[in-house]
C-alpha cells in the first residue's frame, strides 16, 4: 500500500456557524485531522468577519489549513450551502491552470460535528478516480445510509430512510469527488435546488454529469461491513440564562 503521502491530497471542506459547542466540535474535529498526512482544511465561517478564536486555533494546530468567511445570503435554503459554495469557488480560482500531479487531490465535505474513523482517509478518500460512495452511519433518523450494489460492485440503488429512490440518496459525508471532476463542471449546491425533495447531496451531484453507474463503491462488500464515518450531531447547547462564561474562550 502507498504511504498516504505519496497519494492524493485531501481537501476537506468544513462550514461552520457560531454555536456554544463550535470550539469544541473544531477541537475534536482538528486533533482528528491532526492525525491525518497530506491534508489541506479548508475552513469557512457563517459570518462578515473571521472570529479570533478560530484564527488562534488555527495557527495552534498542525494541520495546513485555509480560513474563509463568508455570511450567508437570504436567498440560500440550508445551514452550510453557501460556504460549501465558496470553498469550491476558492478550490476552482486556486487550482483552474493545475496540470499533472497538482490536479492529484480530493474534495471531501466534512462537517464539524461528524465523527470520522482514520482508516475513511486512506481506505476511502484517497482512492476516489472520479467520484466516490460509501456508508454513513446515524443519517436522518435512520441507523446507516450507504449504497446498494449488485453482483459486478456498480451501484444500483441505496439503502436509506428518507428517499431511497433518489437518483443519489449519499449523505454529505458518504462521497468525494476529483478535483479535476470538480474543476470541470460549475457544480454547486444551488439555492433552487428543493432540500425537501432532494436533498443538497443530490442536487450537488447531478450538476457533476455524472450517473449512478459512475460512483465507486466503498465498504459495501466489505467483511465485516464497516462503518468509517458517522453523521453525529452535537446537541443544541443553551446554557441556564444567568450563567456566565467567565471571561473563558467559547
Amino acid at each position: 500500500m502507498l504511504l498516504s503521502r505519496e497519494k492524493p491530497e485531501i481537501l476537506f471542506i468544513t462550514p461552520t456557524s457560531e454555536k456554544f459547542t463550535q470550539l469544541a466540535d473544531l477541537t475534536r474535529l482538528s486533533q482528528t485531522l491532526s492525525l491525518v498526512s497530506n491534508i489541506q482544511w479548508i475552513i469557512i465561517e457563517d459570518r462578515a468577519q473571521k472570529s479570533e478564536k478560530l484564527v488562534k486555533l488555527l495557527n495552534r494546530i498542525k494541520v495546513p489549513s485555509i480560513h474563509l468567511n463568508l455570511k450567508t445570503p437570504p436567498a440560500f435554503p440550508g445551514r452550510g450551502w453557501a460556504q460549501r459554495n465558496y470553498a469550491l469557488a476558492h478550490i476552482r480560482n486556486k487550482y483552474q491552470s493545475a496540470t499533472g500531479n497538482e490536479l492529484k487531490k480530493i474534495v471531501y465535505f466534512g462537517d464539524d460535528d461528524n465523527a470520522y474513523d482514520i482508516r475513511l482517509f486512506d481506505n476511502y478518500i484517497r482512492n476516489v478516480k472520479r467520484i466516490g460512495v460509501w456508508p454513513v452511519g446515524l443519517t436522518y433518523g435512520g441507523v446507516v445510509e450507504a449504497p446498494r450494489v449488485n453482483q459486478d460492485s456498480r451501484v444500483v440503488g441505496w439503502n436509506s430512510l428518507w428517499r431511497p429512490d433518489r437518483m443519489f440518496a449519499t449523505d454529505m459525508a458518504g462521497f468525494a469527488v476529483s478535483l479535476d471532476l470538480v474543476l470541470n463542471t460549475n457544480a454547486t449546491f444551488a439555492a433552487s435546488c428543493d432540500k425537501r425533495q432532494l436533498g443538497p447531496e443530490t442536487c450537488f451531484i447531478e450538476l457533476l454529469g455524472v450517473q449512478r453507474g459512475d460512483l465507486e463503491p466503498f465498504g459495501v462488500n466489505d467483511q465485516p461491513k464497516e462503518i468509517l464515518v458517522w453523521h453525529t450531531r452535537t446537541e443544541m447547547y443553551r446554557p441556564l440564562q444567568n450563567d456566565s462564561d467567565h471571561g473563558y474562550i467559547f
